[in-house]
Parts: C-alpha cells; structure tokens; sequence
C-alpha cells in the first residue's frame, strides 16, 4: 500500500510539473496580457518606448518592451520587403558572421533558441495562432581545409552532435567528390520560414499592443523629435536604434554629414529558392572561391534556399550600388551548390533572391550611447544593429540585452527623481521649533 502511494504521490507530482512547464512556455510564447509596468509602484512619469526599424531586430525588441508593460511603438518606412525577409535564417550554435565574443555570442544564440524552441513546440501542440513556420532540422557541416577543423565545445554540447566520415555517409550520401572534404560534423539546429514567421511577429505584436507607424525618420534627431511629441511633459521615453545598415546614415548628425559609424559594412548575399522534397536536411559547404559558399536550407514548406555569395561592399560604393541578383553571381551560386548537391539540378527554381547582410566590425552593436533632457522629457537612445549573417540567431538575446540596459538607465534617473522629491517632502514636514515660533 505505502508503495502504491508513493507511485501515485509521484504521478500527481510529474502532472503538475508538466502542467507547470506548460504554462510557463504558454506565458513565455504566448504572452497573454502583458505584465504590469515594472514602474507602476514609483515613477515619477510616464515611460514611452520609440523602436525605430521594422526587421527582426526592431520587431523583437518591440515585442519584449511589450512584454515588459511599456508602451511601444515601432516606426519604420517599410515592414516588407526588408532583408530580414528575405534571410535564410537557420539557428546555429556558433552565429555566422557576427564578430563577436564567442561566449556572448552563445549566450544570446541560447536565448533566442529557447525562445524559438518553445514557440516550435507551442506550434506543435496547436497553442499559437496562426503558424511561426519553426521547424528542427539536422545541419551538415562540411568542410574542405584542415585548418578548419577545430569545433566549438559550444557545437559539441549540442543534441545530435556526430562528426567524422559517418556523418557524409549517413546524412549526405548524395553528395559529389567526397574526397575534397576532410572533415564533417552535424547537430539538431532549427529552421526558420522567414516567409512566415516575420508577418508572424508582425501580428504577434499588433496584439500585444504595440503601434505600428509607417513613416520615416531619415535621421537620429528627426526620432528624437518624435520621441518628444509622443512623450508627456515630465515623462520618459526610450529610443531603440533597430535600422541596421542604415544606422550608418542614421546616426548622422545632419544630412549632409559622411556616414557616422564607418564601422558598419554591408556584405552582398544571392541564392535561389527551389521547389524540392529531395533535400530535407540543411548542408553547408564551405567553398574555396573568394566569396563562395554553398549552403541549402530546407524550410519546411517544400522550398530550399540554396546559396550563396558572401561580397564584403565599401560604403562610399553602396549609393551607386544595384541590389539585385547578378549573372556572374547566379552561374557560380548554381555550380557551387550542384557540386556538393546534384539534387538541385532536378529541382525548380521558384524565385531569386539577394540582399545585403549588416556586418560590422568588432561585432554587434547593443549598448544605451546617450542620456538627454530635451523639452522636459527625458530621452535615452539604445542600439541594436549590425548582427551580420546572425540576425535570426541572436534576435531574442540582443534585444532582451538592450532593453535590461535602457532600463536600468531610466530606473536609475527615476529613482534619483524620488530621492529628491522625498528629502523635499521631508524638509517641508520638519517641525518648528518652539524658540522660532516665539
């Protein structure tokens, strides 16, 4: 009897555990009613949230002030048609492209797939309107110089994680000249449908009731005019830079101003969306031409983005700059991608793509640069840019970052404010002594 108990006493305590797990990521994914204003107890004004940029940057960190109780609204020129659109947007373990310290790097990639994974599982389950299009694929390393070889102990934590000869052999027995190759290794990631999870987001905001403003603010000054005109008299507002390439245009303290952050640099991307249900899991190769690379993503939609091109372009040279897909680019893009999969010449090309990757030097840039008083309002600016070919990746991580820091900053003023008034309070309460009265 005292055993049936136990087992039963065990049962009950896993139910609740998994009903409380749930619940959580239902909250976590979900949303429901955002949570009370972290300044409802002491503030001394309202608090508005001005995100500049309609990307996956700009929507998440929207989405997270949301979350957080602030009042958000998201201005941006357009909210289609945006690089983000447009991205590949599968979740790696060691970020493409960003410049950043490994360990950061990991800590926002972790973020995001946390957030990610639940919001796949949520979808599973039948939790979520509409469809995030989130889905776990095997990715396929490969790659072709010894001096390559080193793996991250980040990518060998992963679940899934083989490497070796085996994992040609068992993941990618359709690929041509395996004896260019000297190394492979693979782990579970997950895939992203940019086609949905973008208007995904979108909508996802909308209901969590952040303002969407399409109109555009060529420049930091013009954001901050209208950071003003949305902010009471006595109140705060923070500004989120989420325009990436842009941001060097910006940033700019007048129009006619050279680009202010010489560090941004854009990076030419073109690949072809194909039409098959041969390639069902995701393969990269890294290629030896300058510039080449050779990856297929399946999205889980029966289409696979397969590419690519990866072309560092000056900024002085992008005015003139024609972004749209090339013929030299598209004979070499198709050769580098039949060479190490002959499945996609059966394939049928759907559409053309390309873009420009924001990349900046030194990595992405998620910090809080200025604190000003500008017509009894309080502004503080934030930036989240230039995350290079790991928008996706770390899009969770670096806007919970930015939006912890401009916090902290404006609870910092607003806890000086209430210093002030109360040793103010405290002055005018001092009782009179007797000898002044007489």
């Amino acid at each position: 009897k005292k055993k049936k108990k136990k087992k039963k006493k065990k049962k009950k305590k896993k139910k609740k555990d998994e009903q409380s797990a749930r619940s959580k990521e239902r909250k976590m994914v979900l949303g429901g009613p955002p949570h009370a204003p972290w300044h409802s107890r002491h503030h001394s004004g309202p608090i508005k949230c001005l995100v500049v940029g309609g990307g996956v940057a700009g929507l998440t960190t929207s989405l997270i002030l949301r979350e957080k109780g602030l009042d958000v609204v998201c201005v941006a020129e357009n909210f289609e048609g945006l690089t983000s659109h447009g991205a590949g947007a599968l979740w790696e373990a060691n970020p493409y492209g960003c410049g950043m310290e490994p360990a950061q790097a990991y800590r926002w990639a972790c973020e995001s797939y946390r957030r990610f994974s639940s919001l796949m599982h949520a979808q599973d389950r039948g939790e979520v309107e509409g469809k995030p299009g989130i889905s776990e694929r095997k990715v396929v390393y490969l790659l072709r110089h010894p001096s390559h070889h080193d793996t991250l102990d980040v990518e060998k934590r992963m679940k899934g994680y083989e490497e070796g000869q085996v994992v040609i052999d068992r993941y990618a027995p359709h690929i041509r000249n395996k004896e260019a190759y000297t190394h492979a290794y693979c782990y579970d990631a997950l895939m992203i449908n940019m086609k949905q999870y973008m208007p995904w987001l979108h909508s996802r905001c909308k209901a969590m009731g952040v303002k969407f403003v399409q109109m555009r603010l060529p420049l930091i000054e013009d954001a901050k005019e209208y950071a003003v005109s949305i902010t009471p008299k006595g109140g705060s507002c923070m500004i989120f830079n989420c325009t990436g390439l842009a941001a060097a245009w910006f940033l700019r303290a007048s129009a006619c101003s050279p680009p202010a952050d010489t560090q941004l640099y854009p990076r030419f991307g073109q690949y072809f969306l194909l039409q098959t249900d041969e390639i069902t899991d995701a393969i990269t190769d890294e290629y030896s031409d300058k510039g080449a690379l050779a990856y297929l993503l399946p999205r889980g939609d029966g289409t696979v983005v397969a590419g690519g091109t990866s072309i560092p372009i000056p900024l002085s040279q992008l005015a003139g700059f024609d972004v749209q897909p090339k013929e030299e680019l598209r004979k070499r893009v198709w050769r580098t991608c039949t060479e190490a999969v002959p499945a996609v010449k059966r394939a049928r090309v759907v559409k053309e793509w390309a873009g420009l990757r924001p990349f900046r030097e030194g990595g992405a840039r998620c910090e809080v640069e200025k604190e000003e008083e500008r017509e009894g309002r309080y502004l503080v600016v934030g930036h989240n840019y230039g995350h290079g070919g790991s928008g996706i990746t770390l899009s969770f991580g670096s806007a919970l970052s930015i939006v912890e820091k401009a916090i902290n900053v404006v609870a910092e003023k607003e806890l000086k404010v209430l210093k002030t008034k109360r040793e103010e309070t405290k002055q005018k309460k001092k009782p009179v002594p007797l000898r002044s009265r007489l």
